[in-house]
């Protein structure tokens, strides 16, 4: 989702570059403007039913995806697996957070769905542009508790009708990072509570023959629908959280080493957090 202020690409891989050593994976590495953002009230309404809102929404998940063909086109972007979006009929999306837009990547690759995007505060805008965001399929994470209740019976309404729900478990937009990052619990939570699968998408990058204008490397993009991850009905819904968690990573983690071609390490000091790696790149599937 577009919500950042504009600074030079290489400040923000600077930002990343220094976030991953100081293991601040799910801290941004792009400031936001505040006076674009709405306040996120007790009476935010997630879902609503007259029929002007409905109307609205259809047109809005159109638009999105014709934009979603637009962007992918600009960003050369290839999807591979998607037979493993046979037979599901809702699922929670869970995706890499690498770009403004990339949002509309999924909308390219999983076209027969209506999708909803949980996204961060940050992204319920004021004016037009956040008019336009809501009726497109957000769903602001945050605010009080009140809120939080009222977003669980969105995405269970959500899932019951047999949409699909994107989570972006890393939290934070790091732009053009390749690395899948340590994942919020939040995502697997709901797919437990819904008895719907995890399914993972996760984008990689190849470098193109010309770079961008300030030197920065310019990548075709391919989206790796990955298959699905079911929680398993003899388990509770906290061993299932957690093992949908770190299936999901070590899915990504696989892809990331198959396509790069290498193992998956990290420059983080930070002895805690690696500690926590290690348990990721540990896990077995």
């Amino acid at each position: 989702m577009v919500r950042f202020m504009g600074i030079p690409k290489r400040q923000i891989v600077s930002n990343i570059e220094r976030n991953e050593r100081l293991g601040l994976f799910d801290q941004p590495t792009q400031p936001v403007n505040p006076n674009l953002v709405a306040e996120l009230k007790d009476d935010y309404v997630y879902l609503r039913h007259n029929i002007f809102y409905k109307l609205g929404t259809y047109m809005a998940h159109g638009v999105v995806r014709i934009a979603g063909d637009c962007f992918s086109g600009i960003a050369h972007l290839r999807v591979v697996g998607k037979q493993n979006l046979k037979n599901i009929n809702s699922a929670i999306i869970t995706c890499n957070h690498i770009h403004d837009l990339d949002c509309t990547y999924i909308a390219h690759s999983v076209r027969h769905k209506r999708i909803f995007y949980t996204v961060s505060e940050n992204n319920n805008k004021k004016g037009i542009a956040g008019f336009f965001l809501r009726q497109g399929g957000i769903l602001p994470l945050g605010g009080s508790l009140t809120n939080t209740k009222n977003l669980s019976r969105a995405i269970s309404e959500l899932l019951d009708k047999g949409s699909f729900v994107v989570f972006y478990p890393e939290a934070e937009l790091w732009w053009n990072y390749k690395k899948p990052r340590p994942l919020k619990r939040g995502a697997y939570y709901y797919a437990t509570k819904n008895n719907v699968p995890i399914l993972p998408m996760f984008i990689t990058f190849a470098p193109r023959k010309k770079p961008r204008r300030d030197g920065l490397p310019k990548y075709n993009l391919t989206m790796h629908i990955l298959p699905p991850i079911y929680p398993d009905p003899k388990k509770s819904k906290a061993e299932n959280a957690e093992i949908l968690r770190y299936t999901n990573f070590a899915l990504w983690r696989d892809k990331y080493e198959e396509v790069y071609g290498q193992k998956l390490e990290y420059t983080t000091q930070n002895e805690e957090v690696k500690q926590e790696l290690k348990k990721y790149l540990d896990y077995k599937i």
